[in-house]
């Protein structure tokens, strides 16, 4: 083995080329497929924003921070769980059958939730609302997971594609012609339901022609099946659940600790850096079933170095975040929301690099999950839930916004100094 520098650094420009040309399509079909998504969220805290009040945006951000924590934890990230089942342990039938159930538990328990959060009537029915379209969300997601597990990232692309063409059109139509928040997100609903019903439910059968139709009952496929299911993705629902809870956190604590309006400031400097998750996502789809097939085969050179290169990859997203908010981002805020949101630029900053934390810790996180390691994140994640809640009550009072995204920092960082901890011993285990 050689110990040239210039020959070993050319050897890895070499593999990484390699990498990026046998991904290109999939890696363009999946960034299609990311960017649709991330313009519809952003696309409808904007339009809020501009159409309606700072406020109605905290109401929105204070809704999904309620529901996606719950829908993220109860459905148990079966599409990871399917991407991953090589070996087609469990048919795709169960995986369509537990998210039904999955999907009445979500609307369940946000209900039940509603009661102690003491919300009036508007704020009530958006909180529905947002439960009902991450159900209708939730069933494409398995149809999209068996698309992927084909590699068929045409599919997915084209899919949230149409879904972000018609909802963004719905929305803003409602929104611009005098509608209420409820009723624009009634007809983006509506527009989800169309694309599942017609596109997305007859690709997946075709990929899985045993699958004429979802199973009406447990019987069908096997309620120890399904238990078996639940089982094995519980702890990737735990894991997912305390991520978009840690996520969620600083909104929460800004609804409650300062006000709606604050929250819409806090949420709309968020939003604005959800592009930056485009290329993450994206990497992330194509990464993980290679990172589940290099260690399945033991694969340690494999599996480390396409570790290093997504990390890499993350480093550098930070310091281009880091710059464009520095450069650009009263200038961004100011256009795309408006200069009461605009004023509070330095929270950008700050989020950025919390942000590029995060996305480091994503990576590392799907390389746990693709070794099985779903307790050991579960810990991480209960350590950065923790440090937010900790460091919020103590600096959002004496900091106000610049306190809550200094929290989310030191809990991003926490974060991922503790998966790295655990990645060096999966690595090593090899």
């Amino acid at each position: 083995m050689s110990h040239n520098p210039l020959e070993n650094s050319y050897s890895t420009i070499k593999r990484i080329r390699e990498f990026i040309h046998s991904t290109s399509s999939v890696f363009t079909w999946s960034l299609v497929g990311v960017l649709s998504q991330a313009v519809l969220q952003f696309a409808i805290v904007a339009i809020i924003g501009k159409v309606s009040t700072t406020a109605a945006v905290g109401r929105y951000a204070f809704a999904l921070a309620v529901v996606v924590p719950v829908y993220s934890f109860l459905n148990m990230q079966l599409r990871n769980v399917l991407t991953t089942d090589t070996e087609s342990q469990f048919p795709v039938a169960s995986y369509y059958l537990l998210r039904k159930l999955q999907v009445l538990s979500v609307v369940a328990l946000v209900g039940l939730l509603s009661i102690p959060l003491l919300l009036n009537g508007q704020n009530c029915v958006i909180l529905w609302l947002v439960a009902a379209s991450k159900s209708v969300e939730s069933i494409s997601d398995i149809a999209h997971a068996v698309a992927q597990r084909a590699s068929r990232f045409d599919i997915i692309g084209k899919s949230l594609l149409a879904r972000a063409t018609l909802g963004i059109s719905a929305f803003a139509a409602t929104m611009l012609s005098g509608g209420s928040l409820p009723a624009a997100l009634l007809t983006m609903i509506a527009m989800q339901i169309l694309v599942a019903i017609f596109f997305d439910l007859p690709q997946a059968r075709k990929l899985t022609p045993r699958i004429n139709s979802s199973p009406a009952s447990l019987n069908e496929v096997g309620r120890l099946q399904v238990f078996e299911l639940a089982k094995r993705a519980f702890p990737l629902g735990i894991v997912m659940g305390l991520c978009h809870l840690a996520e969620a956190l600083p909104r929460i604590c800004v609804r409650f600790q300062m006000s709606e309006y604050d929250l819409g400031i806090y949420a709309s400097c968020g939003y604005l850096l959800i592009l930056a998750r485009l290329p993450v996502s994206a990497s992330t789809q194509i990464a993980l079933p290679r990172l589940a097939s290099a260690y399945a085969k033991k694969n340690v050179a494999a599996f480390t170095n396409l570790v290093k290169m997504l990390m890499g990859f993350a480093a550098c997203l930070t310091l281009a975040m880091f710059g464009c908010s520095y450069w650009l981002g009263e200038y961004a805020l100011t256009m795309l929301f408006n200069s009461e949101v605009a004023e509070h630029s330095h929270l950008l900053l700050i989020l950025s690099v919390a942000t590029g934390f995060a996305f480091a810790s994503s990576y590392l996180g799907q390389a746990l999950t693709a070794a099985g390691r779903f307790y050991s994140q579960i810990s991480s994640y209960i350590v950065m839930v923790c440090a937010i809640s900790i460091a919020a009550i103590q600096l959002i009072p004496h900091f106000g916004l610049r306190g809550m995204a200094t929290a989310y920092l030191i809990g991003t960082f926490a974060l991922l100094l503790v998966q790295s901890v655990y990645y060096r011993k999966t690595a090593a285990t090899i």
